[in-house]
């Protein structure tokens, strides 16, 4: 559990787990774990780990490369917003 208040670690526990400064980014393609120094680090020490954990960045990256696709195949992609929705998270 990854819990910080500027460059504090938060003291708590949840569900049995101690919070810290670690957190880790894509299973696969970077599990090492990161060690986070302040609160503000967090957006890029995951995207550097290839994980995006801005909602609206990540959605639009999803659009662009549906688009893209789509283009390639000279078609109109149909992606409803529930299911941009449900694929973004």
């Amino acid at each position: 559990v990854l819990l910080l208040k500027d460059d504090q670690i938060v003291d708590a526990t949840i569900q049995d787990h101690k919070a810290g400064n670690v957190t880790y980014g894509h299973r696969f393609h970077a599990p090492e774990a990161l060690t986070l120094a302040h609160a503000n680090d967090y957006l890029a020490a995951l995207e550097k780990a290839y994980v995006v954990a801005n909602f609206e960045k990540r959605q639009a990256t999803i659009q662009e490369q549906v688009k893209k696709l789509a283009d390639e195949v000279n078609a109109t992609a149909i992606v409803p917003a529930d299911l941009l929705d449900e694929v973004t998270s």
